[in-house]
């Protein structure tokens, strides 16, 4: 039950960051911006957290899930 939660919320996430990924590319703005990532990582300082995270970076940059 705990782990199907977990992959809802992160397909839900994922499917928040791909349409502001598209918002962002239909306005001319970059994509990446990794102060952002910074910010979100500086929350966390369990460092199995921050690698989860950075693997969610590169799926939402990939568009992959």
């Amino acid at each position: 039950m705990l782990d199907e939660s977990i992959v809802k919320l992160l397909r839900s996430r994922f499917e928040v960051v791909t349409k502001l990924m598209e918002i962002k590319k239909n306005e001319g703005l970059d994509e990446e911006d990794l102060d952002r990532e910074k910010e979100i990582l500086s929350k966390f300082d369990n460092e199995c957290v921050k690698k989860i995270y950075g693997v969610m970076f590169k799926h939402a940059k990939n568009r992959t899930l």
